[in-house]
């Protein structure tokens, strides 16, 4: 597609249709990139996000979107992918690093491996140099971060490449300073709840990795 943008959800979300859309694109693409680790069954389906998360990381301004505007006028076209912003916490000494975190990277299956989770991590990483507002932190973040999550045990293909991806062409490293992948990681166990709500179906890391901007 010719003409892309990348902008606050909050700026284009404006009917329950297109939130559904929005909600849709996401669990689609995280149950594809998800797969065997999270219990996902007709009892019991894996969805990433529900319509009131969405809004609620719409009406926070915690959601940027990438839009096909040749598809302006069809919404259910209109969205290629998202992710989330959220700035977290300071840390250092002197409170003098400031952490962004970016997650819930989503890009509508049809258009993968055209670059725009490219483009969507690039605009998160923007987003963190220039924000100044969020939770009273006060200044630009100092680096981004992002959690993976991984079976412990097995290879997953699509988490490995995730992960070469983050590493070798976009410059994360794990956020331990020795870097020590067990520091950088929290294991979490078949059966358990991850964020409370989603059943994992085998053991899983869940590894921090960062960057300085």
């Amino acid at each position: 597609s010719g003409s892309v943008a990348i902008q606050q959800a909050s700026t284009i979300i404006d009917s329950s249709f297109s939130l559904n859309n929005l909600t849709n694109l996401i669990n689609e693409a995280y149950k594809i990139g998800e797969l065997g680790i999270f219990v996902d069954t007709a009892e019991n389906p894996f969805l990433r996000m529900t319509e009131e998360d969405v809004k609620e990381l719409v009406q926070k301004d915690k959601l940027l979107v990438l839009t096909d505007n040749d598809n302006a006028d069809d919404s259910s076209n209109a969205i290629i992918g998202c992710i989330k912003v959220d700035v977290v916490q300071n840390c250092g000494d002197n409170n003098e690093i400031k952490i962004g975190e970016w997650g819930c990277l989503a890009v509508r299956p049809a258009c993968q491996g055209l670059g725009y989770g490219n483009m969507l991590i690039k605009a998160a990483e923007k987003y963190f140099r220039e924000c100044t507002h969020d939770k009273g932190i006060g200044g630009a973040c100092t680096h981004a971060q992002l959690e993976l999550l991984s079976p412990s045990h097995w290879k997953h293909d699509h988490k490995e490449r995730l992960r070469n991806w983050y590493t070798k062409r976009l410059g994360y490293k794990l956020k331990d300073a020795s870097g020590d992948y067990d520091k950088s990681t929290v294991r979490v166990k078949k059966g358990e709840l991850l964020l409370g709500k989603f059943e994992l179906g085998t053991d899983s890391d869940f590894t921090q990795y960062w960057k300085a901007l």
